[in-house]
């Protein structure tokens, strides 16, 4: 640390991984100098050793936010207690080794002196510590009400309805098994049901088995799960993001990409670069136990913590279900159960052996790493549970490498590659023959540069929409589904909420799947809201923009994806922005702003379609950020949005000629709180008063807050409104009204309202006024025609309502059909009636009834026509081009195949038989028609349907 080039290291590195507390050895600095390095450090704390002329020296620096008291020290170590905010405490010792040989047995020595002093636990005193009744409690409600129960039948809502019951003895017995004794018979029996990963599956490899555990050995299982996650960051390496705390899927994600990116536009050089994609197959269940155990012992894991794991792990028995039956008893010899709650982390250890194989290969040499940007963190491997990404340089050397690492990697633990499940992605530069030669070497069969890694994509060209379509394909799948069942409002309502608009979440974390697609899938969910069936065009009586809206000003709650999509991105931004020690965070600092923050970050030429994504989303988090003040030595008076209050942020008080510039100036050293005179002399009363108002701790860091949060933390629900509201403002600038002006109406009472949902629904309807009465029919400009017929109850017309009996007589062998066409507002446009001599059933009229409208209609020219039936199964058939068999079926493929050929447009829904009275006067008519098989009057209605026809239309006009 003497010298130049060491200190500006050590300040590299506290920049890339920023630390709460840094320890440094090998000073070779005094007091003075250190109190420098800590201020050039950012950190307020320190207590050190001096250096002995130009060698030794140690110093440990921290946080004010941490709780750090600090202990024993000497020339070769110092000691220190760390309080978390829950009120644990663990010790951190920073140790300088001696650097000769013979002088390491007086280091021990003097570690082993330390030890009594402190009662304070490393990590297997942390994970040893005597179990609590408090860990079983948090255990039992970790646990889902009704996650399918195991043999003996108790699911845990059992146990939680029952707990002042059954609760004491439960705790007594799970606390024994903690604490030392075994496991009682039959609590670690398993059933194991197998769920198909295909439609139809052949072999054992196409059925996913889940293991059936019984709550009360569940609950050891979480005890020892919440402990084990603890200690998992400092365990497994950064690489590894399933199931480690703070760490997500979408780091993976954001990481492959980047590097295949790289990848992909590496066109130079003679030794091309390789992305492999592998998957391990049925990976839970071929882990060898002696291969966890060894390498719980090989990490340092305690042998009385490693034998109470694998004493959940090897007394477990199965039986498996199969066709609604039971097997005879299995005892496993290997296998981890899919359903136990200490499983996932489990398996991370063991797949800590194949990271560190494949970091020692980079290490000596063996593999090549993917360095991204210049100061950037490098690796080759990236890894989410099973799933792997490999990087290495295209040759045969690496490709043999590889090989060993894997074969034994298998040989130990048990796993297995999936071949047929693996991929690989290639550099531009790389050659024909070197591709064939690494497949062969590998042996994976294609290439497959379009290949999806962890579900998204890891390249996207030129055409966004192209690359996302399968999204729109995934909906459009899910609403075909939905559009063979009659479903109510409420119920669309809530398949629209919670499957179709979560389809795309996943990609939206990561991408910006564009608005056009956005709006595409809108369009379609706004369809399926509206038509009940998938060849129906009802009409849209309110915008997809007003069902966007929040229920509580007149909306339906429903999100609009593209802002969604930007609150998604910006959630990304902000994990960035409050997260910068992560590998993913390192990674794209580096490459896209390595000498400012990511607020500040800029598109740059070339740069990764995730990062000019996550681009869109630091433009949104801009709009909500706040810095709270702490020392103030990091906010900029001027620039900065630090002002706690309503509206803006941002200091509206000019700097004119003062010379203060950070918040730290305005900021008594000695009292640590405001300057109120300064305050005063340097912002005006619109700033000073709501500055002095904000309470302030002078020992504390300036830190970045969401101000749309009461506790300051990110929510893509408020970031979403904030994008809403955005676009709302810039809306009413253009002069365009973007929400509904909805304010005026209490739409709440209707949600509160007492009755069914379906009752809502309609309440809301009317308070919209979209509801189809001859006014909106008349706004809308709609033509409709309605069809009757009397033996059948065959009638056509919706408004207005009248009573009217109709009934078919079984023991007829006649029927009358009869159908009415009308404009918008309400004036026959021309009406037929007629006679059907042999009519099979009920249904077999309502057919030949809908044919004869349809050839009378386009002989007339009508090219749009909405028809009205009261039969649902006639309505259905003629929507649905669905295989019938039955005796109607030819007229039913009949009626789809005339109303697609004769029409522009034409759609078919429901009406009641009692809304359509002209429409039943002309069935009942036609029925008792003696010489003509048909009456037709083209323009007009009968004499004795007119009174009717005048009754609606005044109803219409009044």
């Amino acid at each position: 640390m003497g010298n130049g080039p060491a200190i500006r290291g050590v300040l590299d590195l506290q920049n890339k991984v920023d630390p709460d507390v840094l320890f440094i050895s090998e000073t070779k600095m005094k007091g003075k100098r250190l109190e420098w390095l800590k201020w050039k450090l950012g950190l307020t704390n320190m207590v050190w050793k001096d250096s002995d002329g130009q060698s030794g020296g140690l110093a440990l620096f921290w946080r004010s936010s941490v709780n750090l008291k600090a202990g024993m020290k000497s020339r070769f170590h110092i000691d220190a207690e760390i309080t978390e905010v829950d009120g644990f405490k663990w010790r951190l010792t920073g140790i300088y080794g001696e650097p000769k040989a013979e002088a390491r047995e007086a280091m021990w020595k003097l570690m082993r002196t330390i030890k009594p002093h402190y009662d304070l636990p490393w990590m297997n005193e942390f994970l040893l510590r005597e179990f609590q009744e408090e860990e079983v409690i948090r255990a039992l409600d970790c646990i889902g009400d009704l996650k399918a129960p195991g043999p003996d039948g108790m699911p845990s809502i059992f146990y939680k309805k029952h707990w002042e019951i059954v609760g004491p003895h439960v705790i007594k017995e799970v606390l024994a098994v903690l604490n030392g004794g075994p496991i009682p018979d039959n609590w670690n029996d398993t059933w194991v049901a197998l769920i198909p990963k295909v439609t139809n599956p052949e072999a054992m490899k196409d059925l996913r088995p889940i293991s059936l555990c019984n709550v009360v050995y569940k609950l050891i299982s979480k005890v020892l799960a919440n402990r084990l996650k603890e200690i998992l960051n400092d365990l497994i390496a950064p690489n590894q993001s399933a199931f480690v705390p703070g760490r997500l899927l979408s780091d993976n994600i954001l990481l492959a990409y980047e590097v295949t990116h790289h990848i992909h536009n590496k066109r130079s050089g003679s030794v091309g670069f390789a992305a492999l994609k592998l998957d391990m197959s049925k990976a839970y269940d071929r882990v060898e136990w002696s291969f966890l155990e060894q390498m719980m012992k090989k990490l340092g894991f305690d042998d009385r913590w490693t034998a109470l794991i694998m004493k959940c792990c090897s007394t477990v028995k199965y039986k498996f279900k199969i066709n609604g039956g039971l097997t005879e008893e299995v005892i496993p010899e290997r296998g981890l159960r899919q359903g136990d709650p200490i499983s996932p982390y489990l398996f991370l250890i063991c797949g800590e052996a194949f990271s560190c194989l494949l970091n020692a290969a980079d290490e000596d040499g063996r593999l090549a790493w993917v360095q991204v940007a210049e100061t950037a963190p490098s690796f080759n491997h990236l890894l989410f549970a099973d799933d792997s990404l490999i990087l290495l340089k295209v040759t045969e050397e690496s490709a043999q490498n590889l090989c060993d690492i894997l074969e034994l990697y298998e040989n130990c633990s048990g796993q297995t590659v999936n071949i047929d499940k693996s991929s690989i992605y290639f550099s531009k530069n790389t050659k024909e023959r070197d591709k064939r030669k690494m497949m062969d070497a590998l042996g994976i069969a294609t290439e497959a540069p379009n290949e999806k890694y962890l579900g998204l994509p890891v390249h996207v060209g030129k055409s966004k929409t192209k690359i996302f379509n399968y999204l729109k394909d995934r909906l459009w799948s899910k609403i075909m589904g939905w559009m063979e069942k009659w479903l109510s409002k409420m119920g669309k309502e809530i398949l629209i909420k919670a499957c179709c608009q979560a389809i795309p979440l996943f990609a939206m974390s990561c991408f910006d799947i564009t608005k056009e697609l956005c709006d595409q899938m809108s369009s379609m969910v706004c369809r399926f809201w509206w038509a009940q069936q998938e060849d129906t065009n009802k009409v849209h009586w309110l915008s997809w923009e007003k069902l966007a809206c929040s229920k509580k000003i007149g909306g339906l709650g429903y999100k609009d994806l593209h802002s969604f999509n930007i609150a998604m991105l910006a959630k990304q931004a902000w994990r960035l922005l409050t997260n910068p020690s992560s590998l993913c965070a390192r990674v794209l600092k580096a490459k896209y702003f390595p000498e400012s923050n990511v607020l500040q970050a800029t598109p740059k030429a070339g740069m990764s379609y995730t990062w000019r994504s996550i681009l869109k989303g630091i433009e949104l988090l801009k709009e909500g950020l706040i810095m709270r003040v702490g020392n103030g030595a990091s906010i900029i008076v001027w620039q900065d949005p630090w002002v706690a209050r309503e509206g803006s942020p941002y200091v509206i008080s000019p700097k004119n000629n003062n010379l203060i510039d950070q918040v730290a100036d305005l900021i008594n050293p000695v009292s640590r709180d405001w300057d109120e005179e300064l305050v005063r002399d340097c912002l005006w009363n619109v700033d000073d008063v709501h500055v002095l108002k904000m309470p302030i701790r002078g020992n504390l860091d300036d830190c970045w807050a969401w101000r749309l949060d009461q506790k300051g933390l990110f929510s893509v629900k408020s970031a979403y409104w904030l994008h809403r509201s955005l676009i709302e403002k810039k809306g009413c600038s253009s002069g365009t009204q973007v929400l509904p002006d909805v304010a005026s109406f209490c739409w709440n009472d209707i949600w509160r309202c007492p009755c069914p949902p379906n009752v809502q629904q309609f309440l809301w309807r009317i308070g919209h006024d979209s509801i189809p009465h001859r006014c909106n029919i008349a706004r809308k400009g709609l033509e409709k025609v309605g069809i009757g017929r009397k033996s059948a109850g065959y009638a056509a017309g919706r408004w207005p309502k009248r009573d009217a009996q109709l009934h078919f007589q079984a023991g007829s062998e006649t029927g009358g059909w009869g159908f009415v066409l009308r404009d918008h507002r309400g004036q026959v446009l021309g009406s037929a009636a007629g006679k059907i001599e042999k009519a099979n059933d009920a249904l077999h009229t309502e057919a030949v009834a809908c044919l004869k409208a349809i050839e009378l209609l386009s002989d007339w020219g009508i090219e749009e026509v909405e028809v009205e039936a009261d039969a649902a199964m006639l309505v259905k058939a003629a929507t649905i081009a669905d295989l019938d068999l039955s005796i109607n079926g030819i007229l039913f493929k009949e009626i789809r195949a005339l109303s697609l050929a004769k029409f522009k447009s034409v759609s078919f829904s429901f009406s009641p038989r009692a809304c359509n009275e002209v429409a039943n006067v002309l069935a009942m008519h036609g029925a008792k028609l003696v010489y003509d098989p048909q009456a037709v009057w083209p323009g007009y209605a009968p004499a004795f349907a007119q009174v009717l026809v005048d009754s609606d239309v005044a109803v219409l006009s009044g």
